[in-house]
């Protein structure tokens, strides 16, 4: 055999290795464009969908923050105490170390998950009281000012950072029971 029909056959056989990379990349670059195709529909639907709750609402709502805000400076109420209340220096270093779990404090119990105190607990292991959620017929239009739970498809007042209503981010984060 001569060196340039070996040469010849090594190129023939790279190049047929380059095409088929190629073809992956380009079916690859055709997967990817029809995920962001749909995340762009997905993400105009929500911008839409925020666009029309603050046009028809007449209302201003108020967020955690600026509650927070108010009890601090209005009411007056010393947040950085509150937080030694809620979770005293021992109970934290006990938290620390183990991450999660449910930790009592005198009149209270902290439950903890990935380190982040979640919710408090009364002694008698009843959750604090909050507003129940509301549920409305199948195809029925949400409320105005209102926003449907995506998990549970509860009508709630607002969703918490993970996109889910109280009652359904509690129970993601008892699951551990």
């Amino acid at each position: 055999m001569s060196t340039d029909h070996v040469e010849l056959k090594a190129l023939t056989s790279r190049k047929e290795q380059a095409e088929r990379r190629l073809e992956a990349l380009h079916k690859e670059r055709a997967a990817l464009d029809q995920k962001i195709s749909g995340e762009q529909k997905d993400l105009g639907s929500i911008r839409s969908q925020i666009e029309k709750l603050t046009r028809k609402k007449k209302a201003v709502v108020v967020s955690e923050h600026a509650i927070l805000r108010y009890l601090e400076r209005v009411k007056g109420v010393d947040i950085e105490a509150a937080k030694k209340e809620i979770l005293p220096a021992a109970v934290a270093g006990v938290a620390a170390e183990l991450g999660t779990g449910e930790f009592p404090v005198g009149t209270h119990s902290v439950k903890v998950k990935d380190s982040v105190v979640v919710t408090i607990l009364t002694n008698e292991k009843k959750e604090v009281k909050r507003e129940p959620r509301l549920y409305r017929e199948e195809g029925a239009p949400v409320p105005p000012g209102m926003i449907q739970c995506p998990k549970c498809k509860s009508v709630v007042d607002r969703l918490l950072p993970n996109n889910l209503c109280d009652q359904c981010t509690e129970e993601l984060y008892s699951d551990d029971k």
